[in-house]
């Protein structure tokens, strides 16, 4: 680290973009406007990079405004939490999972970092993408792969705020909560991508005498093998939360 030299960017008029020092701390600032439309950023603080320990830094996005409101905070031990323009709760994740909210602080989608399964609409399996401002956005892929970009008048910086963490107790990470209206909504898919496929396989061939006995495509039969896997999976969570709610009560 010592060996590193201080990395500044300015942008075009010379004003101060980004200063980062030998152990790579260091601020990214909004680009001030020399007019007076108040639709430009006003050079306040954009990024902080601190850090405690050497190598593990903690970034926190703040607003375009005086206040300095905080949009998001980015932790090196995997707790991380992102904003809406209202100050709600929009992203909350920690070293087993996250969450998404909507503005009114409704749960989205839910996810564990290492069920690839179960949550195939949200990560690790894809991505979530959204902006904290018209200047800022926000990518989270996987808990290691998460980055902050900033582009502002012809400069732009990114950040990768994800955290390594290794895994030391298997046992005490919790099964994946599994949904009841993705298990129902996943039945419904099912059902009608197999009755457009039979359509399609009539269409083609109308007289053939085993249309009855032609398997469904792959891809369908694989949906069908994990919806009912998820199936059997809530059934034991069930019997397994009954039987200790059971245990734990008195006779």
């Amino acid at each position: 680290f010592r060996d590193r030299p201080i990395i500044e960017k300015f942008y075009d008029d010379g004003q101060k973009f980004l200063t980062l020092f030998p152990d790579g701390t260091g601020n990214v600032f909004f680009f001030v406007s020399l007019t007076f439309d108040l639709s430009y950023p006003s050079g306040n603080l954009a990024v902080s990079v601190s850090s405690i320990v050497l190598g593990q830094y903690t970034y926190v996005v703040q607003e375009d405004s005086d206040r300095a409101r905080v949009l998001a905070v980015f932790e090196p031990n995997g707790f991380a939490s992102c904003y809406h323009q209202t100050g709600i709760v929009r992203v909350y994740m920690d070293q087993i999972g996250g969450v998404e909210l909507d503005p009114f602080g409704a749960k989205k989608r839910k996810w564990t970092w290492k069920d690839t399964v179960t949550h195939v609409h949200a990560p690790p399996f894809q991505p979530i993408t959204f902006g904290l401002n018209k200047h800022i956005g926000v990518r989270i892929m996987a808990q290691d792969h998460m980055t902050v970009t900033l582009s502002a008048d012809q400069r732009s910086c990114r950040f990768n705020v994800g955290a390594r963490l290794k895994l030391v107790a298997p046992a005490n990470i919790p099964p994946p909560e599994i949904d009841d209206n993705l298990i129902y909504l996943d039945e419904k898919k099912i059902r009608v991508e197999t009755l457009l496929d039979k359509v399609s396989t009539l269409l083609k061939f109308p007289k053939s005498p085993k249309i009855d006995k032609i398997l469904p495509p792959l891809h369908i039969s694989s949906k069908m093998y994990k919806n009912e896997k998820m199936k059997k999976d809530k059934a034991e969570q069930v019997a397994a939360a009954q039987a200790k709610k059971n245990k734990q009560t008195p006779i």
